[in-house]
């Protein structure tokens, strides 16, 4: 299943942070400690590196990373307790079943 560049991104991001994504207040997706870009006069300032919502449900679909609740993902590779199972076959095998 091939990924965007963003979806590759994000999960670049996470690995280099952590293993860990979380939600910016205004909505977008980013790592803690993510530099903030301040916006041109009235506009709102945002991560230096963000993605949207949309990408994390395409890699959650995709077996890549799991919500814990809205404003925090975590990548499956970096949880010991699911290194075991594969995520994305499992998903997978039940998208192909449905």
């Amino acid at each position: 299943m091939l990924l965007s560049i963003i979806q590759q991104e994000a999960l670049e991001q996470a690995r280099k942070h952590g293993g860990r994504l979380i939600r910016w207040s205004g909505g977008c997706w980013t790592f803690q400690g993510a530099a903030i870009i301040e916006g041109d006069s009235g506009s709102k300032a945002i991560p230096e590196w963000h993605c949207t919502t949309n990408t994390i449900f395409a890699l959650m679909r995709r077996g890549y990373i799991l919500m814990e609740d809205w404003k925090s993902c975590t990548l499956v590779e970096s949880l010991p307790s699911l290194k075991s199972i594969n995520m994305r076959d499992m998903l997978e095998h039940r998208h192909l079943n449905s």
